[in-house]
């Protein structure tokens, strides 16, 4: 028997654990899984294939927006609409493609599951039994009841309502079901939503319960949102203390101001709410409690391009730093559960699944928080008044560089943001000329190093130029824009290394990031996982993932490399449940690796959708 260290039998030089035995573990379930996981991406990909179908889309999008707009962001209109469109306005699209891929090549247990899903259902029920794996779902419109799987970390409470799009799948019973982009989970505890939707399909004189979500599901989604706003206004009026009260009423004001989303307003009101009720909060004036509910939340970075300093925030509110860090400090740690709360109910509208950026270049909006941080360091106003009035009157006044080093880096952004390798050389040449110090042309000219000597030369020269500048006062370091390229230079470096195969230098610069800003914005903590695996370090591979191990449950890069490091760690057989659960996160990476895939380069800058093939190609890179 070939033992797990042992040269692969099939010639490729590698061992066996890290050859065929990563396509051996996979089931055949899992690879009928990934299949339809496939047909299900490929769909959305390739449905529009007229013009006529792609401007009606683009109607249904523009009238959704109108109703939902200021309560939703534009990306979750766009996937809920899509969902919508693809398979419950326009089903014969689906049905469409469909009939292609059956008469294709594909095995004869996804054939088979494709014959029942001729026809999605819109999922309307309470929960009515909560099983080991899985949940039955009562139609609130109907009679029959659904079986649901539950997904890894999924919490589904008794008499919730469930609404989404699903197919059949009675792979397991004759009534489940496969959820497409999630289930949005609403508490209902007298029944009355229920019995308000209800009524709306007895009046709407649909003939069948299709017929009524085809023509009312926006009109669903409305009430939903205008439950969840309601919901809450009745939280502050029936639970707060006048004090606490007036807590929510001033960081309103300041909030509106903000323009944000609804969600982004609507989750940053639930933290002080959280706070007021859970935390048995002791204040002297409601303005440091509404100050300190700002300040984690700008922290959070659910403010986009706004910058403020403590300083900033605490004149806002007119209280002094020192007293609205004090409940900051508790703060962070009630927006972290409330986020992974939000998670747990696997709600498909929460903004905390959406995208996530890596790369070893800067974030899009970095350049606007530096020029803005520019701005701000050469005034000296007296009140935050006047410090928002003045970047109000020049939001949108072009920014002029001032002196030589504002130029270099001006150049370094209009480098990363070059179109073309030509251009980003020639603009990173333009960085350096003007200011040899600056990180980011130094870390531009290591890019373009042709000898491996001089790169890490330049990487070394970026690193201790970025430490020399580097300021660790900030409690989250990141968020102060003049750190970056610091971190930029040590992510850089580690990434260098990394395809350098170095892997033991390449995980103590991971680490060494992960020291300095424990948030881990850059995504360090996967590359120091995968290359502390690389290098045989299991132990301290094992110890970044227990540090990082909470709110894991949904983090498909996670769940992977868990599996990886039980896996390198076995000399034996390992429990291929690590995979399982991996698998079932992004069921892509099992494609990729049951075919061997060539591996893309680390990103200089990406957007990464959770469960995408652009993660799945992440996920097979750090394998």
């Amino acid at each position: 028997m070939i033992g797990r260290n042992d040269p692969c039998l099939c010639g490729s030089g590698k061992k066996y654990k890290k050859c065929c035995a990563l396509k051996n573990e996979l089931s055949s379930e899992a690879l009928i899984e990934e299949e339809l996981e496939r047909i299900i991406s490929s769909f959305y990909r390739n449905a529009l294939d007229s013009p006529a179908d792609t401007a009606e889309l683009e109607r249904y999008e523009r009238a959704w927006n109108r109703k939902l707009g200021g309560s939703l962001d534009s990306g979750t209109i766009e996937q809920v609409v899509a969902e919508y469109f693809l398979f419950v306005a326009r089903r014969d699209l689906w049905r469409r493609h469909l009939v292609k891929v059956l008469n294709g090549s594909i095995r004869s247990a996804t054939h088979a599951v494709l014959e029942t899903w001729k026809n999605p259902i819109v999922l309307f029920g309470k929960v009515k039994d909560i099983k080991e794996n899985h949940f039955l779902v009562d139609e609130v419109l109907g009679h029959l009841t659904y079986r649901v799987n539950l997904a890894e970390g999924m919490k589904v409470e008794e008499n919730l309502l469930v609404f989404g799009v699903v197919l059949p799948d009675s792979r397991n019973h004759e009534t489940g079901v496969r959820i497409l982009d999630g289930l949005t989970f609403i508490y209902d505890t007298n029944g009355e939503f229920a019995q308000s939707i209800a009524s709306m399909a007895e009046t709407s004189g649909a003939d069948n319960s299709y017929d009524f979500f085809k023509t009312h599901m926006l009109d669903i989604h409305k009430a939903i949102i205008d439950r969840e706003m309601n919901s809450m206004n009745d939280l502050v009026d029936n639970e707060l203390s006048p004090e606490q009260q007036e807590v929510m009423v001033i960081l309103e004001n300041e909030l509106n101001r903000l323009n944000l989303p609804g969600k982004l307003l609507e989750f940053t009101k639930m933290i002080a709410i959280r706070y007021l009720l859970n935390e048995q909060v002791v204040f002297r004036k409601p303005e440091i409690v509404a100050a300190a509910v700002f300040k984690v939340a700008y922290d959070y970075e659910l403010f986009g391009d706004q910058w403020y300093s403590q300083t900033d925030i605490a004149k806002m509110f007119g209280v002094s730093v020192g007293s609205m860090m004090k409940h900051a400090d508790v703060l962070y740690d009630v927006i972290a559960e409330l986020a992974e709360s939000l998670e747990n109910h696997a709600n498909s509208d929460s903004d905390f699944t959406a995208a996530y950026w890596i790369g070893t270049d800067p974030w899009m909006t970095e350049r606007v928080n530096w020029e803005t941080y520019c701005k701000m360091s050469t005034m000296d106003f007296d009140t935050f008044e006047a410090t928002q009035n003045y970047l109000n009157a020049t939001m949108n006044e072009p920014f002029k560089p001032s002196g030589q080093k504002q130029q270099a880096q001006a150049f370094a952004y209009n480098a990363y943001e070059a179109e073309s390798n030509g251009e980003r050389y020639r603009l990173a040449k333009k960085a350096y000329a003007h200011d040899v110090e600056n990180v980011d042309a130094v870390l531009l000219q290591a890019e373009m190093a042709t000898a491996d000597d001089d790169a890490e030369r330049l990487y070394q020269k970026a690193i201790k130029l970025g430490e020399a500048q580097f300021d660790p006062e900030p409690e989250i370091t990141w968020g102060l824009v003049t750190n970056r390229p610091y971190m930029r230079a040590i992510f850089a470096f580690g990434i260098w290394f990394y395809e350098h195969e170095q892997f033991g230098k390449a995980a103590e610069l991971f680490k060494r990031l992960l020291t300095i800003n424990p948030t881990d914005n850059q995504g360090a903590r996967y590359v120091a996982i995968s290359a502390f695996v690389y290098d045989g370090n299991y132990s301290k591979a094992k110890r970044v993932l227990e540090e990082y191990e909470e709110g894991t449950d949904y983090d498909a890069p996670y769940l992977f490399l868990k599996w990886l490091v039980e896996s390198e760690r076995a000399e034996e057989e390992v429990d291929l449940e690590f995979l399982h659960v991996a698998v079932q996160a992004n069921p892509l990476v099992a494609h990729l690796i049951e075919d061997d895939a060539p591996r893309l380069p680390y990103p200089v800058q990406a957007s990464i959708t959770p469960g995408s093939m652009e993660e799945a190609q992440y996920i097979w890179w750090l394998l």
